[in-house]
């Protein structure tokens, strides 16, 4: 009975440590705070530092994209750059980041608001143009990046079906696509998420019938070549309406998706199911965050390289926050989850983006909020977590 006890008091004094290390460093403003700034995404670079990249609205008209590179300490490398990518962009889709393989440039994609194109164009380690921009040729929505050994990979939904190409060093898109929708008739893929897998990549999407009225998340696995699609995995069997997002994220072996959808105005139902190498499921998908969750969403899952660690973060409606917490390779949580913001109901719940800084043992997590009500504008933050006790397990 003693040593039960002491092994509990053990085991309570871990996960207070692990607890006590999830701890924010700093939030800090990142955008200039004179506009309506959302969607923001974060890339490393090769020197260290981060580009972070976000969207400027004025209104129901097309947007432009605005950046700026940031330090491992929440401290900012450079000032505001407007005009990144170039033209107008469309406002109902989303834009991508990614790091080139094999350069210390970064490249940035989005769909042109005036001819619906598919737009890429590289930038350096200080946000710098270094290409002119490429017009791909195909339309699209929803471009997703992902780095590639040489360049990168860019998934999107196109006229025919969601498809997969390569991405040159300069910025180019290969013209060679690969398509990666459904073999149904009755559904298509809406990509969500391009991620590196073991020997190639994982898309996560929606697969959602042609007539929009149900969907269902789903995995496909790409090999590093492009050279052909695995099959279309269900991470749950039956369509529903509602369904949010899945992302998808892996360490060196296996992997985790989560996904969810709505079961009533005020209720959801999030999972996280572990994924096989080549991106199917396999086991039960477990309740996430909690089976005793009331109405999350928007989740988003981020392997911290070099460890057995996932960082995992969502938006819980009942407090109108984010949520950031780290989960080991078994897909079980480490400790108690910790608010990205500490401002309820001002953070911009459709999406947050993670980065993490393994020299440091930092996690870098941007979102968007506004300050005060009447609302007069939208800030991109940066909040920046110290997580080194909880991955101080290295593979």
């Amino acid at each position: 009975m003693k040593a039960r006890i002491l092994v509990s008091m053990a085991l309570a004094l871990v996960h207070t440590h692990i607890a006590a290390a999830q701890a924010v460093v700093t939030r800090t403003r990142v955008s200039d705070g004179k506009g309506y700034d959302e969607r923001p995404l974060i890339t490393p670079l090769a020197n260290g530092t981060y580009a972070v990249v976000w969207d400027r609205t004025t209104g129901d008209v097309p947007i432009s994209l605005q950046g700026r590179v940031v330090r491992q300490d929440g401290t900012m490398a450079t000032p505001v750059k407007k005009g990144v990518l170039g033209p107008p962009l469309n406002q109902y889709t989303s834009f991508s980041t990614s790091a080139l393989g094999g350069t210390d440039r970064i490249v940035i994609s989005g769909t042109r608001s005036s001819d619906t194109q598919i737009v890429t164009r590289v930038y350096d380690s200080k946000l710098a143009a270094k290409s002119p921009l490429r017009a791909s040729g195909q339309t699209g929505y929803d471009s997703h990046l992902a780095m590639a050994a040489s360049g990168a990979v860019l998934a999107w939904n196109g006229p025919d079906g969601a498809v997969i190409a390569p991405v040159g060093t300069t910025g180019f898109v290969g013209d060679t696509r690969l398509g990666i929708d459904s073999t149904s008739t009755s559904t298509f893929l809406q990509p969500t998420r391009v991620g590196l897998a073991p020997g190639g990549y994982c898309v996560a999407g929606v697969e959602t019938k042609s007539d929009y009225s149900t969907s269902r998340p789903a995995t496909i696995y790409v090999p590093a070549d492009l050279s052909a699609p695995g099959t279309l995995s269900p991470l749950r069997s039956a369509f529903g309406t509602g369904t949010f997002s899945p992302d998808a994220a892996f360490l060196e072996d296996a992997g985790y998706a989560l996904f969810g959808l709505t079961t009533s105005d005020t209720a959801s139902s999030g999972y996280i199911r572990k994924l096989k190498t080549d991106g199917r499921p396999t086991g039960g998908a477990k309740k996430f965050p909690v089976s005793s969750a009331g109405f999350t969403a928007y989740y988003r899952i981020l392997p911290l390289t070099g460890t057995d660690r996932y960082a995992v973060a969502w938006y819980n409606f009942g407090d109108g926050l984010m949520y950031l917490q780290l989960r080991s390779d078994k897909g079980t949580a480490l400790a108690d989850p910790v608010r990205i913001s500490d401002n309820s109901y001002s953070i911009d719940d459709a999406l947050v983006d993670l980065a993490y800084d393994a020299a440091t043992s930092r996690l870098l997590v941007v979102y968007s909020e506004f300050p005060a009500i009447p609302i007069t504008h939208q800030d991109v933050m940066l909040a920046v977590f110290d997580v080194s006790a909880a991955t101080a397990r290295i593979r």
